[in-house]
């Protein structure tokens, strides 16, 4: 019997001592904390951002030169273009320069 108690030892002794001395760590699975899960939301929003924003800067380019075209003269402002009907509404993030047309990104 003895014996037997000792093999089970030895065997329980060996599988402690592997389990701590392997860098083995279990994979926690996704967390609803700010790590996996939450930092891919705020990458996808971050990048729907920058999409809208290019967007509407390329938007607002189409719609200067279209009334360019059209009229033979830049527009004095992005809300001439609205009004025109080359845009829906005034993009955010955007500047205009009426004398050279040029459309950019707001600083």
């Amino acid at each position: 019997m003895w014996k037997i108690l000792l093999v089970m030892a030895i065997i329980i002794g060996a599988g402690v001592y592997w389990i701590k001395t392997t860098d083995v760590k279990p994979d926690p699975g996704p967390t609803l904390g700010y790590g996996g899960y939450t930092k891919g939301l705020i990458r996808a929003e971050q990048k729907a951002k920058e999409v809208m924003h290019q967007d509407n800067l390329e938007g607002a380019k189409a719609a200067v030169e279209k009334y360019h075209g059209e009229k033979g003269v830049y527009p004095p402002s992005l809300q001439d273009c609205v009004d025109a009907g080359y845009l829906d509404r005034v993009p955010q993030g955007v500047q205009y320069d009426p004398s050279t047309g040029q459309v950019s990104a707001a600083p």
